[in-house]
């Protein structure tokens, strides 16, 4: 990446990504890509359907679920809490 300053303006940066930088980035994350396709390949375009449908339910209730009073929002089994060794999760 490289910064430049704006001439009128030395609060304003622009950023360029370099090629060069870019394409070994790319070599780092091959191996990612190449499992996350095959992976993928498996789903239909229905199925994706479901899979973002389903995405965007768990991130309403997640939403609503910040809504919530304080202690209603530490309730066991909700899903804000941190970890099962948080005390407030116990069951």
């Amino acid at each position: 990446m490289i910064r430049e300053r704006g001439t009128d303006d030395r609060r304003r940066v622009t950023v360029h990504a370099v090629p060069e930088k870019l394409r070994e980035v790319e070599r780092l994350y091959e191996g990612q890509g190449a499992s996350m396709s095959k992976l993928l390949a498996k789903y239909s375009p229905e199925e994706f359907s479901v899979i973002a449908d389903l995405k965007h339910t768990g991130q309403v209730l997640a939403g609503e679920a910040k809504k919530l009073p304080g202690r209603a929002r530490e309730q066991p089994g909700n899903i804000l809490c941190r970890s099962a060794r948080d005390q407030r999760c116990r069951l």
